[in-house]
């Protein structure tokens, strides 16, 4: 598995965890000597109206070293329990694009748009997300990287 960065790098990653609920869209990549200050997850849950942003490449949308930075409100949690709804536009290449509050603190990962109307997208709920991210630090702690 090899990711490419901002900086236009590619780099060898490996998965480090999935999520294990089947409508969760969630995995963990491990990347070595990444050069990069990790984003933090926010200790708050997002409100409803709230200005959320999405960090990614949709549809390959990528000229190093500029990331596009799409911006929507939050629209609350979903019946299922693990998803919520947002406004932030998305096409296809969007799925895994990082979900900020204004603090540029994690708050979800986006998985999904509504056909036919992309300005309405799926994110997974923050208690999800940061659920998701507890665990997989304590997986990284467990498993020390590859050095090959």
């Amino acid at each position: 598995l090899t990711i490419r960065t901002w900086k236009n790098e590619m780099m060898p990653a490996e998965v480090l965890l999935v999520a294990d609920h089947p409508r969760l869209d969630l995995c963990a990549l491990k990347v070595l000597d990444f050069g990069v200050t990790p984003i933090k997850e926010s200790t708050v849950g997002p409100q409803v109206g709230e200005r959320i942003y999405s960090m990614g490449s949709p549809l390959g949308v990528f000229h190093p070293p500029s990331v596009p930075l799409l911006e929507g409100f939050y629209s609350g949690d979903l019946e299922d329990g693990i998803n919520s709804l947002s406004s932030i536009p998305a096409v296809g290449g969007s799925s895994g694009s990082v979900i900020l509050n204004n603090r540029s603190q994690v708050i979800g990962v986006l998985f999904a748009s509504v056909r036919n109307f992309h300005h309405v997208s799926l994110i997974s709920n923050y208690a999800e997300t940061t659920r998701f991210i507890q665990k997989a630090k304590k997986k990284l702690l467990q498993e020390p990287l590859a050095t090959n």
